[in-house]
């Protein structure tokens, strides 16, 4: 059988070489799929081989033919448009940097106040995950460090971290004295009965 005009893209080594790299493993198969057509392989015994259809291992020799390797990789997906406009975004973005203010009782936003104030001020419905869409495209992360009390005194708390543990030496000497009690007691005598 012919090689189908493939043998002056790659040669089988450099192939095999590609496929064996880690940034290529999720190509594996259709790198194997051209490894095999430049053997010889007909199309049925390289769907069995590589356990894929017949119309599957055409399509990647067809993509191989027309782009070469890069025919092999995984297009860009775009995904679903925004629903908001540039401007929404920017002052959405604006919006969260900022953060509540004085008047509202959260430390910061959630990702279902987000929501809310998205349908509430343009009338576009997002789901959840979309909302965390929208901030992964705004490079923005929903985990934030943990609130602290607005009367939370730092010398305080300093003055405390320097303070002497005592009770916990004493719990910690407590829990070393104690044994288990669990598991089997036999009696003594009844194991050297023969």
């Amino acid at each position: 059988m012919a090689k189908r005009n493939l043998k002056e893209r790659d040669s089988i080594k450099s192939l095999k070489k590609r496929m064996r790299l880690k940034k290529h493993s999720a190509i594996r198969d259709r790198i194997r799929v051209i490894v095999l057509v430049l053997k010889g392989g007909t199309n049925s015994e390289i769907a069995n081989k590589v356990d894929y259809s017949i119309p599957w291992v055409k399509k990647w020799i067809r993509r191989y033919k027309k782009f070469g390797f890069d025919g092999l990789l995984d297009q860009p997906r775009p995904g679903a448009p925004f629903k908001l406009t540039e401007d929404q975004v920017i002052e959405l973005y604006q919006k969260i940097l900022a953060g509540p203010g004085e008047d509202e009782l959260l430390s910061r936003y959630r990702i279902s106040d987000i929501k809310k104030f998205v349908s509430r001020d343009w009338g576009i419905d997002y789901s959840i995950s979309g909302i965390h869409l929208v901030m992964k495209r705004m490079k923005l992360s929903h985990v934030t460090p943990r609130p602290q009390h607005p009367k939370n005194d730092p010398l305080i708390m300093e003055e405390w971290k320097k303070k002497p543990k005592h009770f916990l030496k004493d719990s910690v000497q407590s829990t070393r004295k104690k044994k288990s009690s669990s598991g089997f007691k036999m009696n003594p005598g009844l194991a050297k009965r023969e």
